[in-house]
């Protein structure tokens, strides 16, 4: 089962991605569709959201022979998203779902950035800025 984590919390999801969506920006885009209100996800979708992806499996119990012992465990794994941290539109499914999208930031909004951080960085060495 595949489930959208963050702040500790996992939640059931559908979970997609798109390398470019057209749609905003050619951007790397997710999907995330779980069951929640839009006033919920709203809350929970926002800018800068750091999230993770996890996978729980139940899987057989093997000896040191390799035979299967009739018993199971889970095996979980766990991978971070946090790169998606541009909140983007979401969809009231009107059946108790939402489908949320996050993105990745995209390669002019990070040199726009890495500029705003220089010239930041340079006021303060000319005393310019704290």
């Amino acid at each position: 089962m595949i489930y959208f984590k963050t702040n500790n919390q996992e939640y059931p999801a559908e979970i997609s991605g798109l390398e470019m969506d057209y749609n905003w920006g050619n951007r790397s885009t997710c999907t995330i569709k779980l069951s929640a209100s839009y006033a919920e996800a709203a809350q929970i979708f926002v800018n800068g959201l750091v999230w993770s992806v996890v996978q729980r499996d139940t899987v057989p119990v093997y000896d040191a022979s390799g035979q299967p012992t009739g018993e199971t465990q889970e095996s979980v794994q766990e991978w971070d998203y946090s790169d998606y941290c541009v909140a983007g539109p979401i969809t009231d499914n009107r059946d108790g779902t939402c489908t949320c999208k996050m993105g990745k930031k995209t390669e002019v909004e990070l040199l726009r950035e890495a500029s705003a951080d220089a010239e930041q960085a340079a006021k303060i060495l000319l005393g310019e800025a704290e």
